[in-house]
């Protein structure tokens, strides 16, 4: 696997996660 790969799947990993992260706040907090 290519650098730029793994960099994109961990990108694309972290930008789940957060959004993950954010969707299970907003339905904690309401």
């Amino acid at each position: 696997m290519s650098v730029e790969m793994k960099w994109a799947l961990l990108a694309a990993a972290g930008a789940l996660t957060v959004i993950m992260v954010i969707c299970v706040a907003s339905v904690g907090l309401a």
